[in-house]
């Protein structure tokens, strides 16, 4: 009768480990992120939702109106970026220019002393 009690209670302890077990693997996983919105980027959100909705309200022509000042700008906003972009160039290439420019002088005055 003991060993009964004993192997009732095993299996009914096997069977709330394998319970418990089986529970655990099929309970989802929570996926740990950093977060990454802060507050501005909830601010710009807040600023899109904003700018849609004033554009629903406008009139067809306004916002055709709308669309073609923002390309303008877009396009401005472009144009500036490629401007600094070769000036940071022109500016490399001439440095570069007179790093050779200043070690060959270096090299000539060295030679004739």
């Amino acid at each position: 009768m003991n060993d009964r009690n004993w192997e009732q209670k095993l299996q009914d302890f096997e069977t709330k480990i394998n319970q418990a077990f089986n529970d655990s693997t099929k309970t989802p996983t929570e996926t740990v992120r950093p977060h990454l919105e802060s507050e501005a980027a909830g601010k710009f959100a807040d600023l899109i939702k904003f700018v849609k909705n004033w554009l629903v309200t406008l009139p067809m022509p306004a916002r055709a109106l709308v669309l073609v000042l923002a390309v303008i700008a877009l396009l401005s906003m472009l144009n500036t970026v490629l401007r600094l972009l070769s000036a940071l160039m022109i500016l490399a290439i001439l440095g570069i220019l007179g790093y050779f420019f200043v070690k060959s002088f270096k090299e000539s005055k060295s030679k004739s002393s």
